[in-house]
Formats: structure tokens, C-alpha cells, sequence
């Protein structure tokens, strides 16, 4: 078992790994990491004991050493691919100098109770199920140069002669395994091809078949020399199929495809027809597909890159206490584990349905599966708080049932929901107190990053340099109080990164930048009447360039595209370089090849709902709403628990709806910022301030929703798909609205402006003399943070984001922040900019942008 070191490492899950070619694979293999210039990688050292074996199956304990060279606690992660045929089955933690087991629970229970214990500084200890045969273990904490030891189990198949018999009694049942003689498949893949002169081939060229397509490269030179094949090669998106007649030029349009994007089985399905034979070349690793498509279980298709089914090499019966070996039978588990893994392994397609079998199968014999994890707490109220049932020998088991008896999950439900309810309705009761006497009592300015003087000079000084640079030519700068016809409106979404319209000029004006562009206001299907306006303000966001080499090189390249992929070849392992190569090819309107390289985040950590967000939020800035709209649901099923995560996926249906009028987007929007608004949550800080700010935004932007559709009811007709309770019913609309988030857990950043008075608006200040308001700071989660002012002066606003400090304890590294501008909130004729950057570190600062009011 190869184990690969995973702190913000990238792991490339294979459906199957070659068998290794000793009793035992070779040591540890690390990949790169992202880290801080000044810490190293935690060290990790493995030690594999046989502790049973019965001549058919082997049980192996794995004991891992991890040890933390640097200053600071860590969290420990580590990925390992199992050998084939073998199943996780135990799993213990160091506690206190003792090994503590692990018990099998829900994997989605399991993983938001590791988060929730990690946060409170406790011992828990995790395995879980990646994808394929890929595992992952996770611990906490990892004290500073303190060794500490985990233990994962698994049960492995041996090779032996034909024939060969185990018998084991385990309680009521006995089980008997046998070794049957290996069977070639009837028909090879390669025999398949020698026969095939028409048919279809499905090429995958995703970023996880980069450097491993040779096997399926000399299977297709199985083909006939000349034949009638249609070729599809496909990625995130599958490319127009190609005729061939000849195998030659065949292989000469396989071998010219880069592998590169992710994988959607989804989108190659719906241009494939149903009849005629198809021939899969792929890792069959989908990370695109909202669900699986139908053409996986049509028996027409034939997946030659995977070897055709053998039968199982040892086949394990359970039998009851009247058969014939029962009696005769000795003592054991291993069977009775084996037995369980294959029964898993057999229905794993039905995993989700059979989630409950798979979980009584877990705790009865310790086997994991793609649905559940084992779980290592150090309490009975940790078992007690997360509704997980410690192992059987707990020496606390029957305190436990006995207190979860007495519990009445639903008056605790119903309280907790209560208690949030309250807690919203304080924080909703400030904001309306705001709106409704902005102005405070009394002006008591407090000192910022603009108002230091050895900060002020640098921070103005980059913005002014950024906003400068940035002529009208260039960018293309919104005045958002000209209101604009159809034609204009529809031309305007048209263009999209490469357009946008100047109603100061009355012209339209070439964007180079996505990241400086300004969104356009959905399209109208005829002009709105004027209407009372407030100011008018320009917006103008800094661009955010990263200042890589290797963007320097795709700007002097003269084929931008081959250039990335030379450049992947050295950074190719870093989420960054991927961001920022995608921005780059939205930036020069290459926006297929940026979809496809911006998908390769998808390909990078399967289970890595920081990256997914990233991509979400990169393409929504890009306005890719159907493909952010995928990343933020993938987002939402890996860390259902957040209410950023329903928020994060409600913004893009919000305004995935707004451009097309489409109720059904927006209901659906109203009903996940409703859920993130009124849903309780696990505390995840020591404030409560920290946990109520995504809920306190998600209804800020439930109101804004109603009174946006109010305000196009003519269009929209009625829209009512949720109620709220008359108190935290109210239109607020604004002049500006700034808000912040970022990708990072446990992290702080904070927004700050400069009002056109020199007056700083701040967590440290959030009430300014002429209006201004910060929402409470968050110094844990991913924000938000909001600055709001009803009525703007003219002037120009400065917006800075500064990188306060990371809690993390990992090697994460940068954190990507999105910013949001609106302008007219809560109106008819509301609009918005986007722009995401990343901070490098903690103590970086960056310039946002401006709005000019007038």
C-alpha cells in the first residue's frame, strides 16, 4: 500500500493500480505542497505488519508515524491507494499515548464531526473512502515535533494454488472460502478491436490521463488497417465527432490530443448516438457529472482500456449454524471480513440505496465503504453530540445508549432552531435600526490600514497606480445612471467578456481583462420607464494580475495554448497556475479553453470543496453560470452542514436568473438563501458573531431577491416561493453594497473603505459619520463581509481586502478572495461587478477597486 502525502498536495484517483510487484509496495512517494516559505511538510513514515492470515486472505496493519517539524499544530492528511481487491477494515488513533479504535458511521456525519472536534482543538481521527481504490486519512492535532501514530487495517486477497479451502466460525454464521482456477476472459479488448471495422471510438483526453494513455494507445493499433470509425474525443466537453477510414490518421488525431480538463461523461452521452458499437478509451474517472449517465450500464458499450472482469479469485459463502461446518469450524474474523468487503464491493453501484446495509455491515465487521468511514472520538460527549455510537467494547457503550434514549432529537431540534431564529432576528434588527437612521449619534473615526501612515502611502498608492492604468479605452467603465434600450442591454450580455457599455461616451468600448470588466444588467424585453434616481457611480475594479512567469511566457507566446501546456509540464501541480492560466485565456476571449483549464481543479483533489468553490466563483465572475452552477452544487454535496455553501451556489441561480428572468432559477435561489439564512449550523467559533453572518447576508439577499422581482413583476409576474414572517420581511435598498468572501477555512480577511471624507469604514469602525456600515468581523470560516451605505455621497470610495491572518493547520497557502460591487441593491436597475484575487500570504493587501459617485 503506496502512501502520498496530501497537505494541499494534488492526488490523481485510478479506477484500478497495477498489482505491486512485492509482498508489500515501495515506501511512501510525496508530491509537492503548497507551504509557507518557512515550514516543511509534515514527515510521515509507515510500518505494515501481517496480523492474520489463512493461506487465502491476509489482514494487514499499516502504523503511520506522522511528525510535525515546524512551530505550529498541523492537521494530518494523507492519501493511499489500496492493493486491488482489498478493503479497509479497522482504524485506530493515538489518544493520549494509547491506540483508540474507530468506529463506522455515515461518512457525511463523520467528516462534519471531524471538522466540528478540529475546531475545539480536540483528538479526532478519520478514514475515509476518495474514489476508486483511493482512501484518505485525516488527524488532528499534529502537536509540533510530537510523533503521533494512526493505524488503518485492510483485508487483501492472496494468490495461491486452485482449490485451496478456509473454513472460520464467527457468532451465528460460518464461512467457507474457496480459490477457483483464474479464467481468461472469453473475448480480449484487443480481440474486440481486431474485429472492429466500424464502430465508435471515446477518447478521453482529461488531465487525469496526462502521461497514461500509452496502454490504450497500443490497443487501438488492434484496429484494422482500414475500417469506417467515428472518433470522439472528449473532456469537460466532448469535440465534434471525425470520420476515419484509415487506422493511420486515426492514431494521428489520438496522439495530437492534449490531455487536459476535466471529465464529463454527462456531455458525451448526450451527442452519442444509442446504436453502433462503442469502444471507451478512459480511467472512467468522472468529475463532472452531476449524475452518472445511462450509458454506463448499456451492455453495448465496451470499455477496452479496462481489462474485462475476471472472476473473483477467492469466493467467500455465509452460512448458517445448521450447516454441515459449523461445528467443525474455528474461531475467526478474517473470513467473516472478507465476506463483508465483497458483499460491499458487489453492490457499491447501489451505495447511496443501500446506505443502511452498508453501515450495519461496517459496525457488525469494521469494513468501511464509498457511503461510511471510521471515526476515532476521545468522549462520550462527543459520541453523544454528533449521534455516533461508540464500538461496542467502549468501556462508555451503555452510558451512551442509555443518554440517547432519554434525548428527544426532535424538542432538541426544535430548540436549537429557536435559539438561531432569536439570534437572527438581533442581528436583522441592527440592520433595519441602520437603514432606518443611518447617521450615528455621534462621529468617533477610528484608525485603519488608509489611515496609517506607513500603510496609507503604499495601499493608495498600488490602487491609484491600478485604477490609473486602467483607461477608458481599456476597460470600459459602467456609469450606472443612463439607463439603457433593449438593444444596448441585449448587445451589452452579448459581448460578454469582450464588451461592455459606456453610457458616459454613449459607445461601446473593447475590455482586454476579465478581471476588470463590469457585468451587464440582465437584458429587458423592452425599455424600463425612467424612474427617481439617486447618484450615479462608476465603478472601476483593479485588475488582478499575478505576476507569474508563466503568464509573462503565454503573453510572448505565438501559440498561447501549446505554450500552457510546456508551462504545465513544470507547474502543473499547483491550483494557482490553473486560475491563472483560465483567467488569462478569459482575459484574451479564448473562453472554450479557459472552461477547459479552469476544470482542471476538478481533476486535481477530488474531494476538495476549497478548490470546487475557487472555480465556482471564477467562473461566475466569468458569468459561466451553467458550469458555476455545477461547481457550487458539487460544493453543496461535500459540505452540506455550511450555510456559505447553499449561499455561494444561491448567488449564482440568483444571477444565472436575474440575466434570463427565469423563475425557476430565482425560486430555487429563494429557497437555499431561506435554508442559509433560518437552518441552524454547528457553532464554528468561540463568537457567535463568527457563525451568524452567513445567515444574517443570506437574508439580506432573500429581501433583495423579492424586491429585485417586485420591482420586474410586469415581466416576472408574481413571485412568492417562500414566506417570511412579517420581521424579517423588509426592502432595503442601497446606493452601494460591497461584500467579500474567500475560499479558506479558518481564515481572516477584512474588508475595508475609504469614504470620499477620508473617513475609514472597518470591522474596528463600523459605523461612520456619514452613513457608512461594516458588517460584525469574521475572523474564522470564509466571511462574508459586507460594507453598506444607503444614500452615497460623491466622491470616490477606495476598496482594500487585507489577509489578517490564517488559522489554518495545514500547508494551505493563498487564499482566494471574491469581491462583489453592487450598485442600486435592492432596485430595479441594481448591477454588479465581480472580481476574484488571491492573497499570498497573511499581511497581504489588496486594492479592489473605486466607485466614482457623481
Amino acid at each position: 500500500m503506496a502512501f502520498l502525502l496530501g497537505f494541499s498536495s494534488i492526488a490523481f484517483a485510478q479506477k484500478a493500480l497495477p498489482p505491486p510487484p512485492a509482498p508489500f509496495p515501495p515506501p511512501p512517494a510525496f508530491r509537492p505542497a503548497l507551504q509557507r516559505a518557512d515550514e516543511r511538510p509534515v514527515d510521515v513514515e509507515t510500518k505494515r505488519d501481517v496480523v492474520a492470515d489463512n493461506g487465502l486472505y491476509r489482514r494487514v496493519e499499516t502504523t503511520i508515524t506522522f511528525t510535525n517539524p515546524n512551530g505550529r499544530v498541523f492537521e494530518g492528511e494523507l492519501e493511499f491507494p489500496l492493493p486491488d481487491g482489498a478493503a479497509v477494515c479497522g482504524y485506530a488513533l493515538e489518544v493520549n499515548g494509547v491506540m483508540t479504535p474507530g468506529v463506522v458511521c455515515e461518512k457525511e456525519k463523520a467528516r462534519v464531526a471531524f471538522d466540528n472536534e478540529k475546531r475545539k482543538g480536540v483528538d479526532p481521527g478519520v478514514v475515509e473512502h476518495v474514489k476508486g481504490n483511493l482512501w484518505k486519512t485525516r488527524i488532528y492535532p499534529l502537536m509540533p515535533r510530537t510523533p503521533r501514530k494512526a493505524k488503518v487495517a485492510y483485508v487483501e486477497p492472496l494468490d495461491g494454488p486452485a482449490g485451496a479451502t478456509a473454513t472460520e466460525r464467527d457468532g451465528d454464521h460460518v464461512f467457507v472460502a474457496v480459490r477457483g482456477a483464474a479464467e481468461a476472459p472469453a473475448v480480449s479488448p484487443a480481440d474486440k478491436l481486431r474485429a472492429a471495422k466500424t464502430g465508435w471510438i471515446l477518447w478521453d483526453a482529461s488531465f487525469s490521463r496526462h502521461g497514461k494513455t500509452a496502454a490504450d494507445r497500443n490497443l487501438l493499433e488492434c484496429l484494422p488497417a482500414e475500417g469506417e470509425w467515428t472518433l470522439v474525443t472528449f473532456r469537460d466537453v466532448p469535440e465534434a465527432p471525425r470520420k476515419f477510414t484509415s487506422r493511420a490518421e486515426l492514431l494521428k488525431a489520438v496522439d495530437a490530443a492534449p490531455c487536459d480538463g476535466g471529465t464529463s461523461f454527462a456531455a458525451l452521452a448526450a451527442v452519442l448516438p444509442k446504436d453502433g458499437a462503442k469502444f471507451l478509451f478512459s480511467d472512467e474517472v468522472d468529475t463532472l457529472s452531476a449524475k452518472a449517465p445511462e450509458f454506463e450500464l448499456d451492455p453495448a458499450f465496451v470499455f477496452a482500456s479496462r481489462p474485462a472482469a475476471a472472476k473473483r479469485a477467492v469466493s467467500v459463502k455465509r452460512l448458517g449454524k445448521d450447516a454441515p461446518e459449523y461445528e467443525k469450524a474455528k474461531e475467526g474474523t478474517l473470513l467473516a471480513t472478507a465476506w463483508a468487503a465483497n458483499r460491499i464491493a458487489d453492490l457499491s453501484a447501489q451505495a447511496d440505496a443501500r446506505k443502511e446495509e452498508f453501515l450495519a455491515l461496517g459496525r457488525r465487521y469494521g469494513v468501511a465503504s464509498p457511503v461510511t468511514s471510521l471515526i476515532v472520538l476521545e468522549s462520550l460527549s462527543q459520541y453523544l453530540e454528533h449521534k455516533i455510537e461508540p464500538p461496542a467494547d467502549s468501556p462508555f457503550h451503555a452510558e451512551w445508549a442509555k443518554a440517547r434514549a432519554a434525548e428527544d432529537d426532535a424538542i432538541a431540534a426544535a430548540r436549537a432552531a429557536a435559539e438561531h431564529k432569536q439570534s437572527l432576528l438581533r442581528y436583522w434588527e441592527e440592520r433595519v435600526k441602520w437603514w432606518n437612521d443611518p447617521i450615528p449619534p455621534k462621529r468617533t473615526p477610528s484608525s485603519g490600514l488608509f489611515a496609517r501612515a506607513e500603510t496609507r502611502s503604499a495601499a493608495v498608492a498600488d490602487l491609484s497606480a491600478a485604477v490609473a492604468e486602467l483607461s477608458a479605452e481599456e476597460v470600459g467603465l459602467v456609469a450606472f445612471d443612463a439607463p439603457r434600450s433593449m438593444a444596448s442591454r441585449a448587445q451589452s450580455a452579448e459581448a460578454g467578456n469582450g464588451t461592455v457599455f459606456s453610457a458616459r461616451g454613449n459607445r461601446y468600448l473593447s475590455s482586454g481583462a476579465m478581471a476588470k470588466r463590469s457585468v451587464a444588467a440582465p437584458c429587458a424585453a423592452k425599455p424600463l420607464p425612467p424612474e427617481p434616481r439617486g447618484p450615479s457611480a462608476t465603478v472601476t475594479i483593479a485588475a488582478w494580475d499575478p505576476k507569474t512567469p508563466y503568464l509573462d511566457a503565454l503573453a510572448g507566446a505565438a501559440d498561447a495554448y501549446a505554450e500552457y501546456l510546456r508551462q504545465r509540464d513544470v507547474h502543473g501541480t499547483s491550483p494557482a497556475f490553473h486560475l491563472d492560466c483560465a483567467g488569462w485565456f478569459f482575459k484574451k476571449g479564448m473562453r472554450a479553453i479557459a472552461l477547459r483549464v479552469i476544470s482542471n481543479l476538478a481533476e486535481m483533489k477530488l474531494e476538495d470543496a476549497g478548490l470546487w468553490r475557487t472555480m465556482g466563483w471564477r467562473l461566475r465572475e466569468a458569468a459561466a453560470y451553467d458550469e458555476a452552477i455545477a461547481a457550487f452544487r458539487h460544493v453543496l454535496a461535500q459540505r452540506g452542514e455550511e450555510p456559505q455553501s447553499r449561499r455561494d451556489l444561491a448567488l449564482v441561480l440568483t444571477e444565472a436568473g436575474k440575466s434570463k428572468f427565469d423563475k425557476a432559477l430565482l425560486a430555487e435561489a429563494a429557497l437555499l438563501l431561506h435554508e442559509a439564512a433560518f437552518a441552524p449550523a454547528p457553532r464554528r467559533s468561540g463568537r457567535r458573531g463568527n457563525d451568524m453572518q452567513t445567515s444574517v447576508l443570506a437574508l439580506e439577499e432573500l429581501n433583495g431577491l423579492f424586491a429585485w422581482c417586485a420591482a420586474h413583476e410586469k415581466r416576472m409576474g408574481a413571485f412568492k416561493p417562500v414566506a417570511l414572517e412579517p420581521a424579517f420581511r423588509r426592502d432595503l435598498p442601497l446606493d452601494l453594497r460591497i461584500v467579500m468572501s474567500w475560499d479558506v477555512d479558518e481564515t481572516d480577511v477584512d474588508l475595508h473603505v475609504l469614504e470620499p471624507d477620508g473617513e475609514e469604514a472597518y470591522y474596528g469602525h463600523r459605523r461612520t459619520g456619514s452613513g457608512g456600515f461594516v458588517s460584525e468581523d469574521v475572523t474564522t470560516g470564509y466571511g462574508p463581509e459586507e460594507y453598506l451605505k444607503k444614500k452615497a455621497e460623491k466622491g470616490t470610495y477606495k476598496v482594500l481586502s487585507n489577509y489578517y491572518a490564517s488559522h489554518q493547520q495545514k500547508l494551505y497557502g493563498a487564499a482566494v478572495v471574491t469581491a462583489t460591487v453592487y450598485t442600486g441593491w435592492g432596485t430595479k436597475d441594481e448591477k454588479r461587478q465581480v472580481l476574484s484575487f488571491r492573497l499570498d500570504k497573511a499581511r497581504d493587501k489588496h486594492p479592489v477597486g473605486e466607485i466614482e459617485v457623481d
